[in-house]
């Protein structure tokens, strides 16, 4: 009887923390593009003016986030003269997250090379807030013969 009683308490506890893991998974939420436009404050995007054909340089863009959120990566993407780039951050969620009514800047900083002189574009996709509305901040970049 007492060996039952053990593993029936087992069964029960293993139930209840199946229940509960989504709950209190500290992974637990959702990857969304970034806040890149805050309010009045002006969009902080910073690349190079001018670059060599072929080199790699950086782009930064700074995001706005709350406290229940964490930066989680930028997608970078070239096509000829231009080049998207979109950062993401990771907001918990989940019915025992607590968080703190914090604003939080992240700087998201990828690399990006354009391989052909000329004029080039660099695309930072985000959201504005308030409003949650999609937007595109656009940089011009001019890209000099490599040598």
């Amino acid at each position: 009887m007492r060996i039952l009683f053990i593993r029936l308490t087992c069964l029960a506890a293993l139930a209840l923390a199946a229940a509960c893991s989504g709950a209190t998974d500290p992974d637990q939420g959702v990857r969304e593009p970034s806040v890149i436009q805050f309010y009045d404050a002006p969009p902080e995007i910073t690349l190079p003016a001018t670059v060599r054909a072929g080199e790699t340089f950086s782009v930064a863009v700074m995001t706005w986030a709350g406290g229940c959120s964490r930066p989680d990566g930028t997608e970078t993407t070239v096509s000829g003269a231009t080049a998207d780039v979109r950062p993401y951050d990771f907001r918990f969620t989940g019915v025992e997250i607590s968080c703190p009514d914090v604003s939080r800047n992240y700087v998201h900083e990828t690399p990006v090379r354009f391989n052909t002189p000329g004029q080039a574009t660099v695309r930072v996709h985000g959201i504005r807030e308030p409003g949650g509305e999609t937007v595109v901040l656009t940089r011009a970049i001019t890209v000099q013969p490599a040598g």
